[in-house]
């Protein structure tokens, strides 16, 4: 855990917040980095200004791992609410950042305050990301939605058609020019569908297979209007 290198680097005996929030800056690709650089956070400034808050007490920085603070188990356990809340199955960088923001000990906010952070202006930064990644997410599986319906289309006229299509591709001396019959006319398969098309077994060309995959088309379809 990062949290804890960082305490251990700092010669200190517990993790406490501030230890948790130079792990989220570390963990650059994390929602949690994203939004505390976005305010104006520097992984090593940060150190140095915690390095000046908490003293270090010549400990071994190498030693048995240090335990939790009261306050950063609490923040623990406000990221597991916090994820619960929005209904994620997951405990991501996003979700002990804002676990560190409910925290209501002079500590942590002494911590922000010294850091140049706003809490208000974080939580919104939080949120936002959070969106964004949701929006993308969406997006991509309406278009992996939209390809499955493309192939699924294709390999039913496949079905449909394949008396003409082994016939049309057996005259082909390799795969390239059996494409090109494919997606050529009387047929006009794009690419995808054809190469579906052309690896299409003579097993899966039957009336069970063939309602599977309309069953599927017509689901897929479906949840597209939700």
């Amino acid at each position: 855990m990062l949290a804890q290198e960082e305490a251990r680097l700092l010669n200190h005996p517990m993790i406490g917040p501030e230890h948790m929030l130079l792990g989220l800056l570390a963990e650059a690709d994390g929602v949690a980095a994203k939004a505390l650089v976005g305010a104006g956070a520097d992984l090593e400034q940060a150190r140095e200004v915690i390095e000046h808050l908490r003293a270090p007490v010549g400990q071994d920085p190498y030693a048995a791992s240090p335990p939790f603070t009261p306050d950063a188990k609490m923040a623990l356990e406000n990221a597991l609410r916090e994820a619960l809340s929005m209904g994620h199955r997951y405990i991501g960088t996003e979700h002990l950042l804002l676990g560190l923001l409910d925290l209501d000990s002079i500590a942590a906010q002494d911590l922000f305050r010294s850091l140049a952070l706003s809490t208000d202006e974080l939580r919104m930064s939080v949120d936002d990301l959070i969106r964004g990644a949701l929006k993308t997410e969406r997006a991509h599986d309406e278009e992996t939605r939209r390809l499955r319906i493309h192939v699924l289309e294709g390999l039913l006229r496949g079905i449909e058609l394949y008396g003409e299509v082994v016939e049309a591709v057996s005259h082909c001396v390799d795969r390239g020019e059996a494409l090109g019959a494919l997606m050529s006319p009387p047929f006009g398969f794009s690419d995808v569908q054809a190469a579906r098309v052309l690896d299409l077994h003579v097993v899966s060309a039957t009336e069970e297979n063939r309602t599977r995959l309309e069953d599927e088309l017509a689901e897929l379809e479906a949840r597209g209007s939700d």
